[in-house]
């Protein structure tokens, strides 16, 4: 199942986007009229830690006081 996305790296800049490839696009426009046709997209093991980095920072609180570094609450 794969050929559904492609990948395009950003102009001047570091990274890319991703989007549906011709054959993506095909099953998208079939599967919009369907309710038994779906796509799951499995993150990589990379993606999971960055997802969970990510939460961690996010739920921790920061307190910023004025001429000091931000320092998570305790």
């Amino acid at each position: 199942m794969q050929g559904y996305l492609k990948e395009t790296n950003v102009q001047g800049g570091f990274g890319s986007t991703v989007d549906l490839s011709k054959k993506g696009s095909q099953w998208f426009g079939k599967a919009k009229h369907s309710s038994t046709m779906k796509m799951m997209i499995v993150p990589n093991a990379e993606l999971l830690h960055e997802e969970k980095s990510s939460q961690k920072m996010r739920s921790s609180d920061l307190v910023i006081s004025a001429g000091a570094p931000a320092t998570p609450a305790k």
